[in-house]
């Protein structure tokens, strides 16, 4: 399994899944701003499906078909409670996205794609928006339980793994958080 670092848009990347850092609630119309162009771009395919599948709790994930977006599948990870709000979340304030949280929504969301039996699956810095988490932290928890899934699974079907950051600054952190876990 190849795992790659690009600073790129999460939807401008091949996959055959994308994950949508979302809340634990069933609908779409509150959260991250990858949730935001799943639910417009994605259609009345992908909201209604989410819907069906209920709630889950906060760490779980749960897939639907992507409706218009050019991958496969949407697997949406609860790292947020949308009742959880904090009306000064563009200054960070507090972390909303707990360390477990995201640990357990990485994991949901890479045995999700297990069960599909897909070839690749594209991640964003989950938690790092609205969430408040620190890039880095982020980074650490994400790519550490990618890894671990990696030498833990014996997944023949998942190639390609792609985290998704936006600007080099990011890049930078996340590329270093790798380098080192490959240490």
């Amino acid at each position: 399994m190849k795992i790659e670092i690009n600073n790129t848009d999460i939807f401008s990347v091949s996959v055959d899944a994308i994950v949508n850092p979302a809340n634990k609630q069933a609908h779409l119309w509150l959260g991250s701003h990858i949730n935001e162009i799943v639910r417009k771009k994605g259609g009345k395919q992908v909201v209604n499906e989410r819907k069906e599948k209920g709630d889950i709790k906060l760490g779980e994930a749960v897939s639907t078909h992507a409706g218009n977006l050019s991958c496969k599948y949407i697997i949406h990870a609860a790292i947020l409670d949308m009742y959880d709000f904090n009306p000064l979340f563009l200054l960070k304030i507090r972390q909303r996205t707990s360390d477990n949280v995201l640990r357990n929504a990485t994991i949901s969301s890479l045995q999700i794609a297990d069960k599909l039996k897909i070839e690749s699956i594209a991640y964003s810095p989950m938690g790092t928006g609205i969430g408040a988490m620190k890039m880095e932290k982020c980074a650490n928890i994400m790519l550490q339980e990618i890894i671990n899934f990696q030498m833990t699974y014996n997944n023949d079907m998942l190639k390609k793994i792609i985290f998704c950051v936006r600007g080099e600054k990011d890049y930078l952190i996340a590329m270093k958080v790798l380098k080192r876990l490959n240490q």
